[in-house]
């Protein structure tokens, strides 16, 4: 198992870097490379269990041939791809996993740890509570989000359609809603009836928290968008070439950084199906957007009482604590994680948010992405 004290000593170790040490893009790329400790879905992989037991056990969930699921994990720990968030759930069953033990592992992957506003994910968390298979909990699953699935279009027919119209009272519900999820959820579901009754009974609630995320991720495009006063608009690809520039070109030295940032990072094409909402907003791009949006945070978006004003006569390190505070309260109100200083584009971020003053938190983290 990958102890809370190893992760408690990697974020302790690393947030020592920031507030001890006010370092430039060049020193902190350096630091990146080999000052800092990351908590890698290797290194998780391995506390839980070894290759061949892996092996063995995936194989019996899934059904499918040991050399199949040996090329698979093979691929894995050598770092050549990751695998799906599914694929993650389906080494949690097989490997009968606490539920610590899947959000750790699921954070090294995906930036997400278990996704308490996410219905297939909340049967997931029941499933290995109570000691399920994966088929025992793949049955369970496509039952209960066929009646989810119905629910919501029930739901969708008595609601305005136009989103725009709803009261701020709704954000704001969302917003503590969204942090009580997997507290509810705890108290409430000891059983699969009681389960399905959680699904259905917040079917309202989850679909609010995903509709705040798109509304306000809109909001802070077309705020970009518009750019200073009566300039013309700005297209998606300007907005992207402007203000989220392309990644650096892979190298041998930074390979594992590289492969970490990149994930998800918010391409042309996935900032258009973000829009048209055929692709969820994720987590990098939302932390992107607070950086970029700086200037105007808090003035137009839903969670816009979760950002912390700062006063101007405080140090960097009270500044710092500030801004991380309000980073994660904004993270908080999408239910997305909060600030993990044990994932390299985090680290990232918090160097971003100890710019001073006079400098901003985009530039700063332009300079370090691309000195890299």
């Amino acid at each position: 198992m990958f102890t809370e004290y190893k992760r408690t000593y990697i974020s302790r170790k690393n947030i020592k870097i920031f507030t001890r040490k006010n370092l430039s893009a060049k020193k902190m790329v350096a630091y990146m490379e080999e000052g800092i400790r990351y908590r890698t879905f290797q290194d998780i992989l391995k506390e839980i269990c070894g290759r061949r037991e892996l092996i063995d056990q995936l194989s019996l969930a899934s059904g499918q041939s040991r050399e199949t699921v040996r090329k698979r994990v093979y691929h894995w720990s050598k770092g050549i791809f990751s695998p799906k968030r599914e694929e993650i759930f389906q080494i949690c069953f097989a490997l009968k996993l606490s539920l610590e033990q899947a959000d750790q592992l699921l954070l090294s992957i995906s930036e997400m740890g278990i996704h308490y506003r996410n219905p297939k994910e909340l049967i997931y968390v029941y499933g290995l509570q109570h000691g399920m298979t994966w088929q025992e909990i793949g049955s369970l699953r496509d039952r209960l989000m066929e009646k989810y699935e119905k629910a919501e279009i029930m739901r969708e027919k008595s609601v305005d359609p136009d989103f725009s119209k709803r009261e701020e009272s709704d954000f704001k519900n969302s917003e503590i809603l969204t942090r009580h999820m997997e507290m509810d959820y705890h108290e409430l579901v000891d059983n699969e009836e009681s389960l399905e009754a959680f699904l259905i009974s917040r079917v309202e609630n989850l679909d609010m928290m995903r509709k705040t995320v798109y509304q306000d991720f809109i909001k802070m495009i077309n705020l970009l968008q518009k750019g200073e006063k009566d300039a013309r608009k700005l297209s998606v690809e300007e907005l992207t070439d402007t203000y989220i520039e392309a990644l650096p070109k892979k190298s041998d030295k930074n390979d594992f950084l590289m492969k970490v940032i990149k994930r998800n990072w918010p391409s042309k094409d996935k900032l258009y199906k973000m829009i048209e909402g055929s692709k969820s907003v994720n987590r990098k791009t939302m932390i992107l957007l607070f950086l970029i949006t700086e200037e105007f945070m808090g003035q137009e978006l839903n969670v816009r009482n979760c950002i912390l004003y700062e006063e101007e006569d405080l140090t960097p390190n009270e500044q710092l604590q500030i801004r991380i505070q309000s980073m994660n309260l904004y993270l908080d109100a999408y239910g997305m994680n909060r600030l993990d200083l044990g994932n390299p584009f985090d680290c990232m971020v918090l160097y971003a948010l100890k710019a001073s003053y006079e400098e901003s938190m985009s530039d700063r983290f332009r300079e370090l992405l691309n000195g890299l």
